[in-house]
């Protein structure tokens, strides 16, 4: 499935509808780039980081021309030499959207080539994806020769484009995807302790003399380990959601213009997930602690249980209960779940942005 990121140019202050008078009439002018395939969500996100800095380097000379330019047109009082140097001017807007363009095209090749030589999980042949700007010079060029100007008594304007929300409603839903792998990761946790107790509920119904059955015993042991392998996964994918929600925290740390609720819908899914998955890692390491301990005094009783086959019967007995509370943790991501569902839904919503009032 195909996934995006995309960049919005041109700042709030110089769009043709926040400033009465421009002469540009500039809409927004963004650049998007759309993978195809061969790139997971996350890395997607390291993606944007690293070309962001391209784009804001981009931003502020596109930005710097069209001011440049606005007061230069201003400043000509001759309708036809205004016409003459707005062409001129679009024209040159024109040319640095094409460079920026290229420069962004070389610049995720060089970050999938990077991530080719250090992930052994990640394959750049596989990665399928186009840059392509949402910008038409000619149209742009009609409406400012004609001098198209709306003008309002009062109006009020949004003040960031819509690849703002897009990408918090990305970030959101990536955070959504990684609450499902952490619950599926305790859920298959949780699948393997019920082995284990019901490995040791079989050893203890066996009654002396009789041995305790090779295969329970190298069953027993498989489930042990596996369930390690187990808990190590779900630390993983708390640390991982964890990056995610922190991801969304700077991103919107750096916009200034959301509106107070939708700061105040991404403070709940950021300070809900934050909470549980704080929680979840405080009751891993106690999860883990114990387990090693049930790991020693198992290795004890397979190692008395060479001389003593009863031995093996009577530890089990007190190692059911000691099963029973290794897996203690439990996810309950209700809370995050409707905050997350409240954002991404409000993220289409016109009031997203804080308005603006614009007075002629």
């Amino acid at each position: 499935m195909a996934k995006s990121v995309s960049f919005a140019l041109v700042l709030r202050k110089n769009l043709g509808e926040s400033n009465k008078q421009s002469i540009l009439k500039l809409p927004q002018i963004e650049v998007e780039v759309e993978v195809k395939s061969g790139m997971d969500p996350y890395t997607l996100q390291e993606m944007r980081d690293a070309i962001s800095p391209s784009f804001m380097d981009r931003r502020k000379n596109l930005n710097s021309l069209i001011e440049a330019s606005e007061k230069e047109l201003f400043k000509e009082k001759n309708e036809k030499k205004r016409k003459a140097l707005t062409k001129v001017s679009l024209k040159k807007i024109d040319a640095e959207l094409s460079a920026f363009e290229k420069n962004l095209t070389k610049r995720v090749n060089d970050f999938c080539i990077a991530e080719d030589k250090k992930r052994d999980d990640f394959d750049k042949a596989n990665v399928k994806f186009v840059v392509s700007c949402a910008w038409s010079l000619g149209n742009v060029l009609n409406d400012a020769i004609g001098g198209i100007t709306a003008l309002f008594a009062t109006a009020v304007v949004p003040t960031a484009s819509l690849s703002a929300a897009k990408s918090i409603a990305d970030l959101a839903l990536d955070i959504k995807g990684l609450v499902d792998n952490l619950r599926d990761a305790y859920k298959s946790g949780a699948d393997v302790q019920a082995d284990i107790l019901a490995d040791l509920k079989r050893i203890k119904a066996v009654k002396a003399p009789k041995p305790v059955g090779k295969s329970l015993v190298q069953n027993l042991s498989k489930n042990i380990g596996l369930y390690e392998t187990k808990m190590t996964a779900a630390e993983m994918q708390a640390k991982a959601l964890a990056r995610k929600v922190d991801a969304l925290l700077k991103f919107a740390n750096k916009r200034k213009d959301l509106s107070a609720e939708a700061e105040k819908r991404i403070a709940k899914v950021v300070s809900a997930t934050i909470a549980e998955v704080q929680r979840i890692a405080k009751d891993l390491k106690k999860g883990q602690r114990s387990l090693q301990s049930f790991k020693a005094r198992h290795a004890n009783a397979e190692k008395t249980a060479a001389t003593d086959a009863a031995s093996f019967i009577g530890w089990a007995v007190g190692a059911y209960d000691m099963a029973n509370k290794i897996f203690g943790w439990y996810a309950d991501f209700g809370q995050v779940d409707k905050a997350i569902d409240m954002l991404v839904t409000f993220t289409t919503s016109d009031d997203f942005f804080e308005p603006v009032q614009i007075d002629f």
